[in-house]
């Protein structure tokens, strides 16, 4: 399962991965992760959203058995 997750995460788009590192592994908050990518606010929210899902669809694709689930405090 952990190496399906990596191989997911290394076939997403360098944005979706460097702020699905942040966001989700190093739990950066939004302002850090804006900041640290010299993004806005909004844009950091959209592409961890669109990041997780594709990551999501990956994994399932690739037969997962199970989801993987981010820290609570950054789902969405």
């Amino acid at each position: 399962m952990v190496f399906q997750r990596r191989s997911g995460m290394m076939t997403l788009k360098p944005d979706y991965r460097n702020v699905v590192i942040l966001r989700g592994l190093k739990e950066y908050s939004i302002k850090e992760s804006a900041s640290i990518l010299q993004w806005n606010e909004m844009k950091v929210k959209v592409t961890y959203h669109r990041a997780i899902q594709m990551l999501r669809k990956k994994l399932s694709r690739k037969g997962a058995e199970k989801r993987y689930d981010f820290p609570q405090k950054h789902r969405l």
